[in-house]
């Protein structure tokens, strides 16, 4: 786990508008006690897509037709279907709890627990890959202060026993200080693909599937808790490591005696030994993690939502602090996936990196399946808002006061905007001379470098897409390891300027066509053809600014085209 902040940066990126989705909204109620029923799966009965209420029993899905039927499961209430007319008319869906027979069977042999368990395990090992979109909250808070809000979409590769791949789509962040210090996630998103039901990699405590046979009795004991329906029975079996506490998870599960299926798995475990997580700084110190990990599935066996809550007790400095954070990443839309950003990431960004590269998209925030914000959400957002910092939210307000200036701020990609100018003095550019000196016999070339990229975001909303497109300087892979000239910093912006002249030839191109998306593919490519050749030519011809007469005639390139004068603004005269 390492941190890692922002600078905002104002830009003008370009985006298609359209009309935001009509949403239905429900609230699930346990119908003895009146009392919200959270995370129950809302799925749309008849098709493979689905919803999940957030903590206060609350789901929003898009206005689906009269005709259809919704279907609310949680593994402890009867599954309840409700007509979207009903639900129309009435938006308070109430759910009974399950019976069980347990009580009713006079010998129940736990042996049977530990076959069950063997086979599904083996149901598990055989679950067939999926690609779903998925969404990600993470709030923390430290004595009850919210300290940090993380929304992420994915693409999400995934069987029944994990989570294989996240493929970052868009997200956003909010952020405050406790006692003048910071805490972020960085990689929580990631920590959960570690986690595998089946393989044991070492970053968390064991779990029962990862054994069979003899050695699945010696290192846990099962006992048979409750046995719902008599048609379809559901066994509910608990599990409790026989070893040392720290080394297992503790929990129950809920698996389908007939099909063997795992419908829903808790683990705990209040002082796990083996955990993904390690201090933000090195004289950092973790002492304790509280680990309570909830997965559930549909009856299909598709997961559905898996709850990621931890509290991790941290010591930085003289200071020591008890930080719990409560996830959740949900699964909808099987095998109709996001179409990711086209851009070239580097794999070794963390979320907060990426979602710093990007602007504000309110077309995709206004049409996306995330969680109802919960009650806890929106008090923790209007905190950052006033106390802190937002990212990537509309009208976010101002940063915190020193927060700007923070070493916690890092940023990779720059977006192009004609009101600002890079420069190498400020920072912007990596420049270190004695790397020039260090590298021996090195050729020219191979001490600088500069690359850009085109951004390029489609989304797909019932039958009509949205694009959004910017030019990014890309600040990790670009670097000048030579003595700077007073050229430099105009060879560099000229490049970048150019690059913003083939985004916008590429708009225009867009536009002059119908929407679709083999179309916004194929004129994507051929900007980027359009852009390697610019690139060949322009850095060819200029030598690093040094014939000026070529860089004049790039230079006289960019004020017909975006009407910005790099020789007036770094004063060079040709």
């Amino acid at each position: 786990m390492r941190s890692c902040f922002f600078t905002l940066l104002f830009v003008l990126v370009t985006a298609t508008c359209f009309n935001a989705q009509i949403f239905v909204e429900g609230f699930v109620r346990d119908a003895a006690t009146g009392e919200p029923v959270p995370f129950c799966a809302v799925g749309l009965k008849g098709s493979s897509k689905g919803w999940v209420c957030n903590e206060d029993g609350n789901f929003r899905i898009p206005a689906p037709a009269n005709n259809d039927t919704l279907v609310i499961v949680n593994i402890a209430y009867q599954t309840s279907e409700i007509a979207v007319t009903a639900l129309m008319r009435n938006n308070i869906i109430k759910l009974k709890t399950r019976q069980n027979w347990l009580g009713e069977v006079q010998v129940v042999d736990n042996n049977f627990a530990y076959e069950l368990f063997e086979r599904c395990r083996k149901t598990l090992e055989k679950s067939k890959p999926w690609r779903s979109k998925a969404y990600f909250v993470l709030q923390s808070d430290v004595k009850k202060q919210p300290v940090e809000l993380l929304e992420c979409y994915y693409n999400a590769s995934l069987n029944a026993a994990g989570i294989t791949d996240l493929g970052f789509k868009n997200g956003r962040v909010g952020m405050a200080q406790y006692r003048q210090r910071y805490f972020v996630n960085k990689n929580t998103s990631k920590a959960i693909t570690f986690l595998s039901l089946t393989s044991n990699d070492g970053s968390f405590p064991l779990v029962p599937f990862y054994f069979k046979g003899r050695q699945l009795r010696k290192n846990f004991t099962l006992k048979i808790e409750d046995i719902y329906d008599t048609i379809k029975p559901v066994y509910h079996i608990a599990f409790t490591p026989t070893g040392a506490r720290q080394q297992g998870f503790s929990g129950e599960v809920w698996i389908d005696k007939k099909s063997s299926r795992l419908l829903k798995l808790i683990m705990q475990n209040d002082s796990a030994g083996k955990h993904p997580f390690v201090p933000l700084f090195s004289d950092g110190k973790i002492n304790n993690v509280g680990l309570r990990i909830v997965k559930t599935f549909d009856e299909a066996g598709l997961p559905r939502h898996l709850d990621f809550d931890y509290n991790i007790n941290y010591e930085a400095g003289d200071s020591s602090r008890t930080v719990n954070c409560k996830g959740l990443l949900y699964f909808y839309d099987y095998n109709a996936p996001f179409i990711l950003p086209y851009f070239d990431y580097d794999p070794e960004f963390d979320d907060y990196r990426k979602i710093a590269s990007l602007s504000y998209n309110e077309n995709f925030w206004n049409n996306n399946d995330g969680l109802v914000y919960s009650d806890k959400m929106k008090k923790g957002i209007a905190y950052f808002r006033t106390n802190g910092v937002l990212l990537n939210y509309k009208n976010p307000g101002r940063p915190a006061k020193g927060l700007e200036h923070s070493q916690f701020f890092e940023y990779s990609y720059l977006l192009w905007s004609g009101k600002q100018r890079l420069t190498i003095k400020s920072g912007a550019i990596p420049h270190d001379t004695t790397k020039a000196t260090t590298k021996n016999g090195a050729f020219l070339y191979q001490l600088y470098n500069v690359k850009a990229q085109i951004f390029l975001d489609i989304n797909q909303y019932s039958d009509s897409l949205s694009h959004f497109s910017a030019t990014v300087f890309d600040v990790y892979k670009s670097y000048y390891y030579l003595q700077e000239e007073p050229v430099t910093n105009c060879f560099y912006n000229i490049y970048f300027d150019l690059m913003e002249i083939e985004r916008r030839k590429m708009e225009k191109e867009i536009r002059a066509m119908p929407q679709t998306l083999s179309n916004l593919e194929a004129a994507y490519n051929k900007t980027l053809v359009r852009i390697k050749l610019m690139e060949e030519d322009y850095f060819k011809t200029v030598d690093r600014g040094h014939n000026l007469r070529n860089l004049k005639q790039w230079n006289d390139k960019v004020i017909s085209e975006l009407g910005i004068n790099n020789f007036a603004v770094f004063e060079i005269k040709p």
